[in-house]
């Protein structure tokens, strides 16, 4: 063979050998690992005509399916087969101990990219699962299983809510159950609603207020009881019509029907109710609240003409033989009663604004009384001029002043016509029919801007609620000039025993205690009420009139936040020597995480005492950061010694030989930490830098010395070329 063509041949070989490598390399091992890095389409029994429709396809036995069975766009798995017996299953399997452990197939969206992804959007698809069929001409999508995000998604939640989709194709297709992320059910948008929350359940509507609420779509029919078929559309149920809600046995009928016997074509209606109230028995529009086409009967008494309709004490009606006294007023046992039609007047001649009016005598002060019920006891009076109801009080005509009815207390309320004043005050116990005197205690007073006053202090109508105590304990709500409403307390006069002076007393909000909850154990315990405070956008101070922030404590050194103390234990925040301080009691931790104070995952642990601090674990002894995660950082600046003492002139470099036999015999560098050592016990990055630093300023020493050896070579060499020339030349003379 000649050279030019075992060049060729060479050349050849290589091309081939470079050829048969592009083509293996598409698969890559990775130890027991295997993956392909093409950028393509993936099949498995598909023949090399055959071009995979996703990206990966796998085909089973059976021709090449036709163009119809390819989806639009590029899926990630197709899977086609034909056999004559069988099914065309998709299989995941496993077997595992575990009880949390079973095939799972899993859909996952965010949006962004792959590598970069970001949060999900309200309404955004999760991932869906469509049935698809061939109708003989294309296939049609007629079922899907829709997940959504329903809502905003937060930190370790994006709320989800899974539809359940029908029709005969994606064009007319229809939501035909609807699992929202609260539990709420929807059928068939709002044919159906149940409200998780509530457990209510809407029929026509999907804001269901009551536990089966109907909506508000006009129908004939409600709820129906029981159905006669082909007989008129009657039946025994509910329904609406023209806003009446009706028991209807004639489906055309607009009012609540009843019918004598059977509810047949043809009975009789019995009695009617019209949605405007009116009844009738024996007419189907009444005319009136009730209306009875023909008589009505009572057997009570004796029936008789000329007889009149009245009741006795039980109120049962019964015909009596009227008085044949002229007078308006008749008398039946001990009763009296007065058949006028007109208006009664006592102390009035000319009655014409009330069925009863009754004047009081004229008074020169306040006002007199009208009249008194329960004379014989602690009764009730109506007074005149000054609208008053007294309870055990009565305004006395000759003096204008109040007096008991009985013996005890009194207390009226009276209403202020000439400012608009409403009030309720207290008497004190007198005799009956003695005078109170002046010493009336406020009550309350409402005026006529809705303002409310309780206590003696006299606010008139400047506060929108006030409330007064006593000189002792004068806690209440209060106001100033400019319009401050105040919880104050006072200081009581009880001086406790070894302390002199008063004690200034405490303001309790919400000082109910909780309840040790027996009766009903799974509920357990209770605390007491919360205490809210909503500032509308004002700031709170404690202990500074003026806070200038939402939270604001005066400018006093010490404890500011004491969130647990006792003789022994102490955590809190407080202020000192120009610091924000953030203390524990010894050397206790000081714990972030998420959850609550009894469901607490803690993320990150500081320890105040020894200044150490572990993020995803607990600190460790002998470091001030321990950290088991990731790092990320712009720069670390780490001080340790450097290794620049290698270029000292003293510096005794180990020989090549030297660094083999070190290399073979202890599997590593010399003078670097062995790799066990570091899988154990961690890199140090500040000792490492400076080991790889030294071994790479010794390469460059190496690198020197070859360069000089290579050097002196190269000149060794030209001075023997140089020989052999000048032998040759010398030889050809």
């Amino acid at each position: 063979m000649s050279k030019q063509l075992q060049k060729k041949f060479t050349a050849f070989i290589i091309l081939l050998m470079v050829f048969s490598a592009s083509i293996q390399a598409q698969w890559l091992t990775t130890g027991t690992n295997i993956y392909n890095t093409n950028t393509g389409k993936v099949g498995i029994g598909t023949s090399t005509t055959t071009i995979p429709s996703g990206m990966l396809t796998v085909k089973g036995a059976g021709s090449v399916p036709a163009a119809s069975w390819v989806a639009a766009g590029a899926p990630l798995f197709t899977g086609f087969g034909e056999t004559a017996i069988g099914n065309a299953d998709y299989i995941l399997s496993m077997a595992s101990t575990s009880n949390n452990g079973r095939p799972v197939f899993v859909g996952r969206r965010s949006r962004g990219t792959l590598a970069l992804p970001t949060v999900l959007a309200n309404n955004d698809f999760i991932m869906s699962m469509l049935a698809s069929g061939y109708d003989g001409t294309a296939f049609q999508n007629p079922a899907t299983i829709d997940f959504y995000v329903d809502g905003t998604p937060s930190a370790g939640n994006v709320p989800t809510r899974i539809s359940f989709v029908t029709g005969s194709n994606s064009g007319n297709r229809a939501e035909r159950l609807k699992i929202g992320s609260t539990g709420n059910i929807a059928f068939n948008n709002t044919q159906m609603y149940l409200n998780n929350a509530t457990g209510n359940v809407g029929i026509g509507t999907n804001t269901p207020t009551a536990q089966l609420h109907l909506g508000n779509i006009v129908t004939n029919r409600k709820l129906v009881l029981f159905d006669i078929v082909n007989d008129n559309n009657q039946f025994y149920g509910f329904g609406v019509n023209s806003g009446v809600l009706r028991y209807q046995v004639d489906a055309t009928s607009s009012s609540h029907v009843f019918y004598a016997g059977a509810p047949a074509v043809g009975s009789n209606e019995l009695m009617r109710i019209q949605g405007t109230g009116n009844v009738g028995i024996g007419t189907s529009n009444p005319g009136a609240k009730l209306e009875v086409a023909g008589q009505i009967k009572m057997t009570g008494g004796s029936p008789g003409a000329g007889k009149v309709l009245t009741s006795d004490t039980a109120g049962l009606a019964s015909w009596q033989t009227p008085s044949s006294s002229s007078s308006q007023w008749a008398s039946s046992g001990t009763n009296i009663n007065n058949s006028n039609a007109g208006n009664v007047g006592i102390g009035n001649s000319n009655p014409t604004r009330a069925k009863l009016e009754v004047n009081g005598v004229a008074g020169t002060t306040g006002g007199a009384t009208s009249a008194i019920f329960g004379g014989e006891g602690a009764g009730i009076s109506i007074q005149r001029n000054w609208p008053t109801i007294g309870f055990n009080q009565y305004r006395d005509i000759p003096t204008g002043s109040g007096k008991a009815i009985g013996n005890g207390y009194g207390m009226q309320m009276n209403m202020d016509p000439s400012n608009g004043a409403f009030s309720i005050n207290m008497q004190d116990s007198v005799g009956a029919n003695q005078s109170f005197g002046a010493n009336t205690a406020k009550g309350i007073t409402v005026f006529k801007n809705g303002f409310v006053h309780v206590g003696n202090n006299d606010v008139s109508n400047l506060a929108t609620l006030s409330i007064s105590g006593s000189t002792s304990y004068p806690s209440h709500f209060n106001y100033g000039n400019e319009g401050h409403t105040y919880i104050r307390g006072g200081s009581n006069t009880r001086t406790p025993q070894g302390l002199g002076g008063a004690i200034p007393s405490k303001v309790y909000i919400n000082d109910v205690p909780g309840v040790n909850n027996t009766v009903f154990p799974p509920i357990g315990n209770l605390k007491g009420g919360d205490v809210v405070m909503v500032t509308g956008g004002g700031n709170v101070g404690i202990g500074v009139d003026n806070p200038p922030c939402p939270l604001s404590f005066a400018d006093v050194i010490g404890n500011k936040i004491s969130f647990y103390g006792s003789a022994t234990a102490n955590y809190g925040i407080g202020v000192g020597a120009g610091t924000l301080q953030i203390y524990t009691a010894g050397q206790d931790q000081i714990g972030f995480g998420y959850g609550s104070s009894t469901s607490f995952t803690q993320t990150m642990t500081y320890y105040p005492g020894t200044a150490q601090l572990g993020i995803n674990c607990a600190p460790q002894t002998g470091y001030n950061l321990a950290v088991n995660g990731k790092v990320k950082a712009k720069e670390i600046l780490v001080e340790t010694g450097w290794a620049d003492y290698v270029f000292a002139d003293n510096y005794k470099l180990r020989s090549l030989s030297e660094v083999e036999d070190f290399i073979k015999t202890n599997k590593h560098l010399p003078d670097v930490t062995a790799g066990d050592v570091i899988e154990k016990d961690g890199l140090e990055v500040g000792k490492t830098s400076a080991q790889m630093i030294k071994k790479i300023e010794e390469l460059t020493l190496y690198v020197i010395e070859q360069e000089k050896s290579i050097n002196a070579l190269k000149e060794h060499n030209l001075k023997l070329e140089s020989a052999i020339n000048s032998l040759i030349e010398k030889g050809g003379k």
